[in-house]
């Protein structure tokens, strides 16, 4: 195989390097440093195979010296009735020798390998023309770790469509890689979880709320025993019983009231001011064929549920209402035969 380049390493100091091809012309004689084209050089007639560079290549930079003979036009032309001479005829042959070995070189380099670096990208390569049978078996599978990383991974490169099944395991993703963000609204269904795969200790205290507990999703069905047990009555259990504390006069409910009922017959029941805390609560029962007023007493505001009416209200003969502390001297009273 014919030369037609020559290599060398820059050190930073020196200037002048060799070559040992031929050329029809000086303009054939192409550079490169680092695979960059350079014209930073010069050809003296008195050293025709030299190549002068005006600034020392810096250290460690690749110079590649090569030749390109012209491919637009032939050396020499000839024309109907002029002589031909023999060393018109070498220029011609000459340089259609000096394109051939050229052009054999360039295809050995690519047999060999010689493909200089970032010619190949990936609009060159065809949609899957690169399989895994068309990798060397020395290349490793799976890769070597830390060896994909993400600067290598175009965006929306990877698909699901691209990821076999089973090949994602819960070993293969490291901790905290997968979070809230990287999950799309609506990614996890209940189809997705494995049964019995959230337990009590994977949820993060406080994490599950009223809020986020669908109507009618907590049934008996989906509440495991002993709990059930502990929440299922026999025949021979009955709820607790709500005390009851019977007026036959006007009456002012006290602190002792909270949890009770009373039974009033006459006088009516006043709610006083600076007794109960929030969540106290008593019943009332008119226990007569008559009404009963239930009295708010000073700085107490008593509310009908459902409305922002304040004020006393008035108990039906044998009505049934619950007076419930939601803030400090704030009720709000609710029942039937409730005006």
């Amino acid at each position: 195989m014919a030369t037609t380049e020559n290599n060398y390493t820059g050190n930073g100091i020196k200037t002048s390097y060799l070559f040992s091809f031929p050329y029809i012309k000086k303009e054939d004689v192409r550079v490169t440093l680092n695979t960059l084209g350079s014209t930073d050089f010069t050809i003296q007639d008195n050293t025709p195979t030299q190549i002068d560079f005006n600034t020392a290549p810096g250290s460690g930079v690749a110079i590649r010296i090569f030749r390109v003979t012209d491919t637009t036009a032939t050396s020499a032309t000839f024309f109907p009735g002029s002589s031909i001479r023999a060393q018109d005829l070498n220029k011609n042959f000459e340089q259609s020798l000096y394109i051939g070995q050229e052009d054999e070189n360039k295809i050995q380099d690519v047999i060999s390998g010689g493909i200089a670096d970032g010619s190949i990208t990936t609009a060159k390569i065809a949609d899957d023309a690169v399989t895994a049978a068309k990798l060397a078996p020395d290349v490793a599978f799976p890769p070597a770790d830390g060896s994909i990383t993400t600067a290598k991974l175009v965006d929306a490169n990877v698909t699901t469509a691209k990821i076999a099944d089973a090949n994602v395991t819960t070993a293969k993703i490291a901790d905290a890689n997968v979070t809230t963000d990287k999950i799309n609204d609506s990614a996890v269904t209940t189809a997705k979880i494995a049964d019995y795969a959230v337990v009590q200790t994977q949820l993060a205290a406080n994490s599950v709320t009223t809020v986020k507990i669908a109507n009618g999703a907590v049934t008996a069905a989906k509440i495991e025993s002993p709990l059930t047990a502990d929440l299922t009555f026999t025949a021979s259990q009955t709820f607790p019983k709500i005390p009851a504390n019977t007026q036959t006069s006007a009456y002012n409910l006290v602190l002792s009231d909270a949890g009770k009922h009373i039974n009033i017959t006459t006088g009516g029941i006043t709610v006083p001011s600076g007794i109960f805390s929030t969540g106290d609560a008593i019943s009332v029962y008119n226990n007569s064929g008559s009404d009963q007023t239930i009295t708010q007493g000073s700085n107490v505001t008593l509310r009908k549920v459902g409305t922002a009416d304040t004020g006393n209200r008035t108990l039906a003969q044998y009505g049934l209402v619950t007076i419930l502390c939601v803030a400090s001297n704030t009720f709000v009273v609710v029942g039937g035969g409730l005006t």
